[in-house]
């Protein structure tokens, strides 16, 4: 098991051939980065600039959530010719899942679940636009949103917070066996 600190660069050696496990251990500063309630994914592609959806994926099995440790598995027939590729590992944190939501066109938007916390939280859902965020709360009623709702609704379900940060990337060099 290898031990790296969060968002770093960490380059890995693979055998062509040959199914490969890595066992990673990430930290987060001197002290182990907690996986608990947390979903991890694993991305394979032909370079940083390939789309996640190119390449391979799976999910790594959480060897120790609270020691930060997981496990990489790449079935032979998944990994590329010989030669240099990318990777990453993500973790992704769940929003919470608001219903009996609604959108006017505008920048605010209804949902009687807010509260004060979600101040500059994400926000999803239909008629939300892509990388839009929470500007202001009004704690049970709503928020005023960073770009305007793109129709009209009730009834809407909306996703408040979440995360999707990169634990670590590399480059993955596939050797011959």
């Amino acid at each position: 098991m290898t031990s790296i600190r969060y968002a770093t660069q960490y380059d890995i050696n693979v055998l062509r051939g040959s199914d490969q496990s890595i066992t990673l251990a990430v930290n987060n500063g001197a002290s182990p980065y907690v996986l608990t309630g947390l979903t991890l994914a694993f991305y394979l592609k032909a370079s940083s600039s390939a789309l996640d959806s190119s390449g391979y994926t799976n999910a790594p099995v959480v060897v120790s959530a609270t020691l930060g440790s997981f496990t990489i598995t790449i079935p032979r027939g998944q990994i590329p010719a010989i030669g240099t590729f990318f990777y990453h590992v993500d973790v992704i944190a769940a929003g919470r899942s608001d219903s009996g939501c609604s959108t006017n066109t505008t920048t605010t938007v209804t949902d009687s679940h807010a509260v004060a916390g979600d101040l500059n939280a994400a926000i999803s859902g239909t008629n939300i636009p892509a990388n839009t965020d929470i500007n202001t709360v009004n704690a049970g009623v709503g928020y005023t949103i960073s770009n305007a709702a793109t129709g009209s609704a009730g009834s809407l379900t909306f996703t408040v917070g979440g995360s999707v940060d990169t634990l670590v990337f590399g480059n993955v060099r596939v050797l011959p066996i």
